[in-house]
């Protein structure tokens, strides 16, 4: 594999290099959750959709860590690796791994170990309760495999080959797909056959992403150190807000499958339709998501290089295709709402289906703005504009999320929930034009000013603690 050199070359061809397989290599989440939702729906029914819904907001505890770390590691990784720092690359990784994997062991052990408390914390029913423990003993158990696959994904994708990413990506979907298959529509172990097959799916991809490094052709290497430790709290200061914004989301669930149950015109059949409405912003978010992704190791790198006119470029390159996709989702849950929402629903379930479908009309608004919100986010990220980028991802996450949710429904019944979404992105894209409007031309300023050289010894030693 030929290493890529992001500070020369045409900016827009290596975008698009890095966007195909980051696309797909950030589906790896979402994919799972849509073929449990699929055979689940199909399989199971509208309970089923229900008790994965309420479970989902645990779940994501797992992504939550993959971010502040993955997120929060890679954003160092790209300007070390423009400064040519080698020996931080190697400690940077490492501890993202170290504490991911221990982080993961923790939830494994507190998770199996206060299984029924948790259940019960997430609302479920005396009906739906079996059905959501169910869901989550082999998720809770697999938690490392998990974190793992996320976190090492993030930092390949740096590092050169997002290729490699994409691969596993396919190699667990594929995996997770086949499993699913069998173990709920031929076995019919109902939900606790597609959590095993989604959590055991990180493992193949996990096992595909190791050959990165058996290329010998990384520039990161795991060689656990005391040094390392030394770069967490840059990581986790880097990291934070992805990682706020990711709890923030389970919390949001949380409180959405609350609020349905008890809202007029609501219900377990309301919270079903939820399900469904938030696994497709689940995947429209990775997706979204991805091109931000695309643009950080470019924007980080020639940070570190001193390149301010390819840093320019590649936000231009990122904003038009955020802008862009984002109307196109849009367009696509417009016109054919009735069908996507169908296509997880048993036959002769037409409640479901006129719930989702007026549901997911409202809700695809908030796909305008997601994909710009996102993109400066990233991009904030990659510049070390860690303030800013973590006050935009508490606003679009708790602030404005949380405010909506709990106000809109008042005024405008079930409409003002799926309503809620919509509101808080288009109050983060205000946000975003102002921040970029303070932060970007100072920022742009002092690199070019500073040019960011290679770091003499001293500061490679000290650079870690800033």
């Amino acid at each position: 594999m030929k290493q890529k050199d992001l500070t020369r070359g045409p900016i827009l061809k290596q975008f698009v290099s890095y966007l195909i397989p980051t696309m797909l290599g950030t589906l790896s989440v979402s994919t799972f959750a849509f073929v449990d939702m699929l055979f689940v729906g199909k399989g199971v029914g509208s309970d089923g959709l229900a008790v994965l819904s309420l479970a989902l907001p645990f779940v994501i505890v797992g992504g939550a860590v993959s971010l502040l770390l993955g997120i929060g590691g890679c954003t160092i990784l790209g300007i070390e690796m423009g400064r040519k720092n080698t020996r931080a690359q190697t400690e940077i990784f490492s501890v993202c791994m170290t504490v991911g994997l221990i982080i993961g062991g923790l939830i494994t052990v507190f998770g199996l170990l206060f299984l029924d408390p948790i259940t019960h914390f997430l609302g479920a029913s005396e009906e739906l309760f079996d059905g959501v423990k169910q869901y989550l003993i082999p998720l809770t158990a697999t938690q490392m495999l998990y974190i793992a696959n996320q976190i090492i994904g993030f930092f390949i994708r740096v590092d050169g080959d997002p290729r490699t990413v994409m691969y596993a990506t396919i190699a667990s979907n594929g995996f997770n797909i086949l499993f699913d298959y069998i173990l709920v529509m031929v076995v019919h172990w109902g939900v606790f056959g597609a959590s095993l097959a989604t959590g055991l799916a990180p493992g193949v991809g996990l096992l595909v992403n190791c050959s990165h490094f058996w290329r010998k052709k990384n520039k990161i290497h795991l060689r656990p150190s005391r040094s390392m430790f030394r770069w967490l709290p840059r990581v986790c200061k880097n990291g934070f807000g992805s990682c706020v914004s990711e709890v923030a989301s389970s919390f949001s669930i949380f409180c959405y499958n609350s609020i349905l149950l008890k809202i007029p015109g609501g219900g377990a059949l309301a919270v079903a339709a939820y399900s469904v409405i938030s696994n497709i912003d689940f995947i429209s978010f990775s997706l979204a998501n991805s091109i931000g992704q695309s643009a950080q190791p470019m924007v980080g790198v020639n940070c570190g290089a001193g390149n301010t006119a390819r840093v320019k470029k590649a936000i231009k390159i990122t904003y038009l295709f955020a802008g862009a996709f984002g109307l196109l989702l849009f367009g696509v849950f417009e016109l054919i709402p009735s069908q996507v929402i169908g296509a997880f629903a048993k036959a002769g379930e037409t409640g479901l289906i006129a719930i989702g479908t007026h549901g997911l009309r409202l809700y695809s608004f908030a796909f305008i703005t997601m994909a710009v919100n996102l993109a400066t986010i990233a991009l904030l990220q990659a510049m070390e504009c860690s303030g800013s980028a973590n006050l935009l991802s508490v606003c679009k996450g708790v602030i404005f999320m949380l405010a909506s949710l709990f106000t809109l429904p008042f005024a405008l019944g079930l409409d003002g929930v799926w309503l809620a979404k919509p509101v808080s992105e288009l109050a983060t894209l205000v946000l975003c034009a102002v921040l970029l409007v303070r932060v970007l031309p100072g920022r742009l300023l002092q690199v070019e000013q500073a040019g960011l050289q290679p770091p003499s010894e001293k500061q490679q030693r000290d650079t870690g603690k800033a």
